[in-house]
């Protein structure tokens, strides 16, 4: 996959594209079927009239907090959606184009838009006066074909945020198409888990993403393209009267110097909510009850 930034340079010389537009925030269900969209159109094009298409995204560099994925992971994505292209555009570039100058002086002659693919509910240009519509309108001047994605009912960036925010990370895997996930690099933590026997994987939080609501969740985490079962707290560690949130994973059964590392945790079902113990003592039973609780999770899904 090739990743360009807008800025960079005045030509690409990649060739036509067919280009999915949108922010993409999550990446979700409904956006994958956009892209989904766009490579279909390349190989159509390919297959009836004999002319190569790239399969391209055009998406923001700079994300609105909070966000569902980093730039990283969209990346990620992007690449498992097989597309060719990714062009990174930072919103100051364009936030004062007219609709008409954006599709004029970046989607034709920057990007060699061949066809144009948006959202229902896609807006660009100055005051985002720029609907799906007008870019219909617009591309036709050039002989852009434009193809318009309709509503998939309950599937939005807005909703997953919400179910994510709450904690209800089955219901937001159903609606992005696979586990909300957090990647960062391993840290050092305060090392009270391995102090009772169960140490964590404590990852530093991407600045401006949005977090599970406080607690424990059964979770996978992947480390160097190995996969553990685990269990994750968010949260603050109140019966140590901690007050910065983390992210700390207990992976079962493996204990493994993996301070540097980057980790991605995909969050599979919430257990229970944080809570300030009385003593430590409680605390430890308690996560004893929750790792034997994980153990079942993992036995009945996997077995």
């Amino acid at each position: 996959m090739i990743i360009k930034n807008i800025c960079d340079t005045e030509s690409f010389d990649l060739g036509r594209v067919s280009l999915a537009l949108g922010n993409f925030d999550g990446v979700h269900f409904a956006h994958a079927r956009l892209i989904q969209k766009a490579k279909e159109i390349a190989t159509s094009r390919m297959i009836t009239a004999g002319e190569r298409l790239l399969s391209a995204v055009f998406t923001f560099s700079d994300l609105k907090k909070p966000f569902l994925t980093t730039t990283d992971e969209k990346l990620e994505i992007f690449e498992k959606l097989g597309v060719d292209v990714v062009f990174l555009c930072p919103f100051e570039s364009v936030k004062d184009m007219s609709p008409d100058d954006f599709v004029r002086d970046i989607l034709v002659k920057k990007l060699s838009c061949a066809h144009a693919v948006c959202g229902f509910n896609y807006r660009f240009g100055k005051g985002a006066v720029g609907t799906a519509d007008t870019l219909a309108d617009l591309t036709s001047h050039y002989q852009i074909p434009c193809t318009i994605i309709g509503e998939i009912t309950g599937v939005s960036s807005t909703k997953i945020r919400e179910q994510v925010s709450l904690g209800r990370v089955e219901d937001a895997c159903e609606l992005l198409g696979r586990p909300f996930s957090i990647s960062g690099k391993v840290i050092h933590g305060k090392g009270m888990g391995a102090s009772f026997g169960y140490p964590t994987v404590n990852i530093a939080l991407p600045d401006g993403k949005i977090l599970p609501a406080r607690g424990v969740y059964f979770t996978e985490c992947e480390i160097d393209g190995k996969i553990y079962h685990s269990i994750t707290n968010i949260g603050v560690c109140p019966t140590f009267g901690g007050e910065n949130v983390v992210c700390e994973n207990h992976l079962l059964d493996v204990q493994k110097d993996l301070y540097g590392q980057t980790a991605t945790v995909y969050f599979l079902k919430f257990h229970r909510s944080e809570v300030a113990f009385p003593s430590t003592e409680e605390l430890y039973a308690a996560v004893r009850e929750d790792t034997r609780a994980a153990r079942d999770f993992y036995l009945s899904k996997f077995q």
